[in-house]
């Protein structure tokens, strides 16, 4: 249980450092999913934040898979 909450503290530590540095539409969204099914987390909440960003910085004009 212990560290479930040094996760918990770690990931809510960093939520409030780089809070400003993700995408508004991004908060809102991760903000909402993880509010959904239980109780939520700020691990959750931070795994989709940065899930968010890094899909954002992926190249836009490649399709998986497509032709290859």
């Amino acid at each position: 249980m212990s560290a479930c909450l040094d996760d918990e503290k770690g990931a809510r530590d960093q939520l409030v450092k780089e809070w400003g540095e993700f995408a508004s539409a991004d908060r809102s969204l991760c903000t909402r999913l993880s509010r959904t099914g239980g109780t939520p987390t700020y691990t959750e909440l931070l795994v989709c934040l940065e899930l968010a960003r890094d899909a954002r910085k992926l190249p836009k004009d490649e399709t998986l898979g497509a032709g290859r």
